[in-house]
């Protein structure tokens, strides 16, 4: 399956996540990572789905629930994760953190384009899961089946009391 075509007739879905690390006590962006992400075969597959339904019905199953945090590296390391493929899943992914559904802003910039965002607050995190911090590599936005519809690997960036984290995710179809 190539999914790289570029013809005008063919459809295509390109993927970024931006992830803004802030100061907590100044509100000052502190790091900054901004890159396209893959969308996986589970994310095409769920697009298909939502678009050749018979009954006329969303499927719920394939609708987009959230953002989860993970620890996973692929056959990388922590500062140097492999990146995900296509074929990846959520399976690949080792949670540390999914994003509360209702903390999640969703808009459509433009046509045939959405996203996601988030502020994370990680003093609440790090507090409720009674640590001082969490480690993170990867972000996957999840169907309410979990599946991964788009999947990304970073070097390793944390969570504590100190920092913030704003996730923006955009898709654009094209």
């Amino acid at each position: 399956m190539n999914m790289d075509k570029t013809e005008k007739d063919t459809l295509g879905v390109v993927g970024t996540v931006r992830i803004e690390e802030i100061d907590a006590a100044t509100g000052e962006v502190v790091d900054l990572y901004d890159e396209r992400n893959t969308i996986t075969a589970e994310g095409f597959d769920a697009i298909l789905r939502q678009v050749i339904n018979k009954d006329g019905m969303a499927d719920q199953n394939h609708s987009i629930k959230t953002i989860y945090l993970g620890n996973d590296t692929g056959a990388g390391s922590a500062n140097n994760p492999e990146s995900p493929s296509i074929l990846s899943t959520y399976l690949d992914q080792t949670v540390v953190y999914e994003v509360p559904e209702d903390e999640i802003i969703v808009t459509y910039p433009t046509i045939g384009e959405f996203s996601l965002s988030a502020l994370l607050d990680g003093e609440a995190i790090v507090d409720a899961a009674g640590v001082e911090a969490i480690n993170y590599t990867s972000a996957t936005i999840r169907l309410n089946n979990d599946e991964a519809f788009s999947y990304k690997r970073f070097p390793i960036k944390t969570i504590s009391r100190l920092i913030n984290i704003r996730i923006t995710w955009n898709i654009k179809f094209s």
